[in-house]
């Protein structure tokens, strides 16, 4: 079992952070600081995977906190606990903590640890594509044809749309390999079929989120957007000539054996 990943609680209130244990201790070893300042200290001395910090705290604000923690720990995951209620002064506020995703006070116990999974989710997947691209890059030194800086923003791209969308595509990855594994695939056949993973859902960048997290069915208009994210997917890698088995199963992973499913 791999080591747990820990979490950092901010909170100048004792009562709120002894929830917050309760509800993630469990899952995750957490840290807890009750000032802005504790909490830096702490980032400054831990491997840190993620951190939850109040917003409303006397010294130092949350958002503040998280802006000053980009330079002690840039991989860390952010999440931020509020009771805003002016929606473009919040918007601001995440953009300049580079704020993974904000929670609205009250918050639901299940909800949050649904949100600090895929929060992990995002921050694994960031140090896998982190480490498939070091991997990349000396698999691929003597290659001219290949571009490097496109295999990092693809990467960059797809951790940065949404949590649904990264842990998605861990997941998928993780899966396929698993299966290749087991039906015998050659070593080359599962390094694509990682990639294949991680990149299938790269297009989705290209649809509106209404659509990615509409809760109903899709209206035959969105359907047709939809179906075209695994065309985009595989127009992105398409200038990367050693991916054209990997483009051909991006372009093709919602099509079905009988002929059905899209694009083609």
């Amino acid at each position: 079992m791999g080591e747990r990943h820990k979490v950092l609680l901010i909170d100048d209130e004792p009562a709120n952070l002894r929830l917050l244990r309760r509800v993630l201790g469990a899952d995750y070893d957490t840290l807890l600081a009750e000032s802005g300042a504790e909490g830096l200290q702490i980032l400054a001395n831990e491997k840190i995977s993620l951190v939850i910090t109040d917003q409303r705290m006397p010294g130092m604000t949350g958002v503040q906190v998280l802006q000053e923690s980009l330079a002690l720990q840039p991989d860390a995951i952010r999440i931020l606990l509020t009771g805003y209620t002016d929606i473009q002064a919040l918007i601001d506020a995440i953009n300049a903590g580079h704020i993974y995703k904000y929670v609205q006070k009250p918050w639901d116990a299940e909800d949050l640890r649904l949100t600090v999974r895929r929060a992990i989710e995002a921050y694994e997947l960031k140090n896998h594509n982190d480490r498939l691209i070091v991997e990349l890059k000396g698999a691929l030194s003597q290659l001219e044809n290949i571009s490097i800086g496109t295999i990092v923003a693809l990467a960059n791209a797809l951790d940065a749309k949404c949590d649904y969308t990264s842990g998605h595509s861990l997941r998928v990855s993780r899966y396929a390999v698993a299966i290749g594994r087991n039906i015998g695939l050659s070593n080359d056949e599962m390094k694509d079929l990682e990639l294949t993973g991680i990149l299938h859902d790269i297009g989705k960048i290209g649809v509106p989120e209404s659509i990615l997290w509409k809760p109903g069915r899709l209206d035959p208009d969105e359907q047709k957007i939809m179906a075209q994210h695994p065309v985009r997917s595989a127009l992105m890698i398409e200038e990367i000539e050693q991916f054209e088995r990997v483009r051909s199963w991006v372009r093709h992973h919602h099509e079905h054996l009988d002929g059905s499913g899209y694009p083609d």
